[in-house]
């Protein structure tokens, strides 16, 4: 792989921006724009709920589903409630 980002000197990003991927699987279209009416949270490990945050300001409306602990660990983490 020729394309990398170095973060440290022994740390470096490695991933793809996909702007141009039409269909999910092959099979479910992928809209642009499109408004997100919920966001499904069944972990909460930092390095795959980081985006939590961004995802609500962006679509501030949005509806969070998930069990009593998740919604702890939202408090906890990040500092929100609802």
């Amino acid at each position: 792989m020729d394309q990398y980002i170095p973060i440290t000197d022994s740390i470096y990003y490695i991933g793809v921006n996909d702007r141009d991927t039409y269909l999910f699987e092959n099979i479910w279209p992928l809209p642009k724009g499109k408004k997100i009416d919920y966001l499904v949270i069944n972990h909460m490990e930092p390095d795959h709920s980081g985006a939590i945050i961004e995802i609500i300001e962006e679509f501030p409306d949005i509806k969070l589903v998930g069990n009593k602990k998740t919604f702890e660990m939202l408090k906890a983490l990040f500092g929100v409630e609802r």
